[in-house]
């Protein structure tokens, strides 16, 4: 498994998870329930602590795959 898809599996989770988080955290608030929201901001965390790898790995992929033919610069 190369970083390119190391990145893209790491970084599709954040995108995915903060509309699940803002989605719980809506919940939270019609039910006014404050577990749910501590749930839901935690969740929040995280995702956003998820983010962090997903960021890191941006780079080495893009070395993967800017010699790839068909692949430009401004393309990534």
């Amino acid at each position: 498994m190369s970083w390119a898809h190391v990145h893209l599996v790491l970084n599709h989770i954040p995108v995915v998870g903060i509309g699940f988080a803002i989605l719980l955290l809506a919940v939270a608030v019609v039910r006014r329930s404050h577990e749910l929201t501590n749930v839901a901001l935690v969740f929040v965390i995280l995702v956003s602590l998820w983010a962090i790898p997903a960021y890191l790995t941006g780079e080495p992929a893009e070395e993967v795959v800017e010699d790839l033919p068909g692949v430009s610069e401004e393309l990534i």
